[in-house]
């Protein structure tokens, strides 16, 4: 009997110990993503014009083997567990395709926010998210370097990932997506990585790559109608 139990133990063990690896994330991807690009893809239609700058999209915790973890259930997001950060959350982490911002937050923080529960809670979790997007403002790095978004030019990858690498000392991530109307690949989203603290920049691991060598970055677009997605 008592051989049983203690093999029972050791299984059970195995188990959390599995269970928990599942979910253990390394790094922190901060996705930043581009209004205009955004909401010019094809299929996709926002609730209002979008303003040109990156709002963010999500802050995922990751680890080296996937990008994209799948994670568990947690503390279930209320608004008011941010009530503090809400003015800002609504300038700099937007809903815009449907424009129900806190849905959005809500989803973010179940599909991903979870992965880094322990260590961040809802309000650190959303506080680091913050400190990233006010602290490091990709635009205003490209602005500086004179790589803005431009109606007439293509931009080369290394326009965009060169003067933030000078800025952060570590290699950022870049995602495009097809323009709806012109067909061509568009700059959509900007990844800054992060170590588990959420703090110490880190080079971003060797992701899919979405952007070609040349692509465009467009400063806007015409409004379009309403339809919910969230990614």
């Amino acid at each position: 009997m008592a051989e049983q139990t203690l093999f029972l133990f050791v299984l059970m063990s195995i188990f959390i110990s599995l269970n928990a690896q599942k979910y253990q994330f390394e790094y922190f991807q901060m996705v930043q993503q581009w209004g205009p690009a955004v909401c010019t893809e094809s299929g996709v239609h926002c609730f209002a014009q979008p303003k040109p700058l990156f709002t963010v999209h999500g802050l995922w915790p990751s680890n080296f083997t996937n990008p994209y973890l799948p994670c568990p259930p947690g503390v279930t997001f209320d608004q008011s567990q941010v009530t503090a950060l809400v003015p800002q959350l609504e300038t700099y982490w937007p809903d815009l395709l449907d424009g129900n911002d806190q849905k959005l937050w809500k989803h973010e923080w179940e599909k991903h926010g979870t992965c880094s529960d322990p260590p961040f809670n809802v309000l650190q979790y959303f506080q680091t998210t913050l400190n990233i997007r006010t602290r490091y403002d990709v635009l205003n790095i490209l602005n500086v370097a004179g790589f803005g978004p431009s109606s007439s030019n293509q931009v080369n990858y290394s326009d965009i990932e060169d003067p933030i690498k000078a800025i952060t000392k570590k290699k950022p991530h870049l995602r495009c997506n097809h323009n709806g109307v012109t067909k061509e690949r568009q700059l959509l989203e900007i990844v800054l990585c992060f170590a588990d603290d959420g703090v110490t920049f880190i080079h971003c691991p060797t992701l899919n790559k979405q952007c070609p060598d040349k692509f465009i970055w467009l400063p806007q677009h015409s409004l379009v109608t309403n339809q919910v997605c969230l990614a």
